[in-house]
């Protein structure tokens, strides 16, 4: 590679024993660096690993964590897509999310501020949590059409472009109009955002730049043999921004 470095890519599939076996190798020198683009385990047990080699966030941050992080601005991105609904007429508005990460409730803190500024609430139904794949999209319009024609929401914001793709989906299966009869937001702008029929409004993420400045990042520290033990938690936010296309 252009650096000299070869990469290596390794999925945990949320799965905490793997992501010690990743970090290993880190101890054992069989990688000089890790990139973390989720975390299973808390900090404190991925913390005593810095002393083997850098370690750098990429679009995921704990507070806590005194290491390089690149991130946007989740809190801001879940905002604009909510007003985004909220101003196309939408009051009663779904959500669909994870809790169980920072980045996760800094999503779900967003979506509850731009509510709050328009004097709107959430139902307890209407909150989708741990939904993240296309079959998860798929149930949650199943469990949307269960509801009372009069209580359904008009409107989701997901948390993932591919939850909005199997809304989509299933909608298509089910004759339901989108967005006449529920408008829907997804979170990434992946490739599937512009092939979907309607395409899908979101909130686009810069992820070549993000992974560009990740490498950088950790490439500096390589260069300079630098331990994330003498480094302060330094953060390098991107900007994030909305793409409205047909689904709202």
């Amino acid at each position: 590679m252009e650096n000299g470095y070869q990469l290596l890519i390794c999925q945990t599939q949320a799965r905490k024993e793997k992501e010690l076996n990743f970090l290993h190798m880190l101890t054992t020198k069989q990688v000089d660096g890790l990139i973390f683009t989720s975390i299973e385990n808390e900090w404190k047990t991925v913390e005593p690993y810095l002393q083997s080699g850098p370690i750098v966030l990429c679009n995921e941050y704990i507070s806590e964590a005194k290491v390089p992080i690149v991130r946007l601005n989740q809190v801001k991105g879940s905002y604009l897509g909510t007003k985004c609904l909220i101003e196309k007429g939408h009051k009663a508005i779904a959500y669909c999310g994870s809790n169980y990460s920072e980045l996760g409730r800094d999503r779900e803190k967003g979506f509850i501020q731009a509510l709050a500024e328009f004097g709107l609430g959430l139902k307890k139904e209407w909150y989708f949590d741990n939904f993240y794949s296309i079959d998860c999209g798929k149930k949650v319009l199943q469990s949307i059409l269960t509801m009372e024609p009069n209580m359904r929401p008009t409107a989701i914001f997901t948390g993932s472009d591919e939850v909005a793709a199997g809304i989509i989906k299933e909608a298509r299966q089910r004759a339901v109009p989108i967005p006449d009869q529920l408008a829907v937001i997804g979170f990434d702008d992946q490739p599937i955002a512009e092939l979907l029929e309607p395409t899908l409004t979101t909130i686009r993420q810069p992820t070549k730049d993000m992974g560009r400045r990740t490498m950088e990042v950790m490439l500096s520290m390589l260069a300079t043999e630098q331990s994330n033990m003498q480094v302060d938690q330094t953060i390098v936010e991107l900007p994030i921004e909305l793409i409205i296309r047909e689904s709202v």
